[in-house]
């Protein structure tokens, strides 16, 4: 098979891009604001964390036909997700969730839950 070898590499680059991506979008989603107004729960704390951790052993590691990666790829995957999800991304879900919440209280129908 041709290219056949560098196949479990990109699986294994595949699932860590999965994985951060999912990972920074749960910090970012929880919030209605920006990511950083307000701390998660521990739980949610300590179930990203494991998350992370598996995630990161996975890709040191490696699992049946995912190889290891280099420690190097990882931080380059991670901190882009990273920046990606928790800047511009997040920049943009607080602008829709802003407007989206400015609409719905200039409607006759909404109650105020202050």
């Amino acid at each position: 098979q041709a290219g056949s070898g560098r196949a479990p590499i990109l699986l294994t680059q595949g699932f860590e891009v999965v994985s951060a991506f999912a990972l920074f979008s749960v910090l970012s989603l929880r919030e209605r604001g920006h990511w950083w107004h307000s701390l998660p729960s521990r739980i949610l704390l300590t179930a990203c964390a494991g998350d992370f951790l598996l995630a990161w052993l996975v890709g040191l590691h490696g699992l049946q036909d995912m190889q290891p990666l280099d420690i190097r790829n990882l931080i380059i995957i991670y901190a882009t997700c990273g920046f990606l999800v928790l800047g511009p991304n997040d920049w943009l879900k607080s602008l829709l969730m802003q407007r989206a919440l400015k609409g719905r209280s200039n409607s006759p129908d909404t109650v105020d839950q202050s």
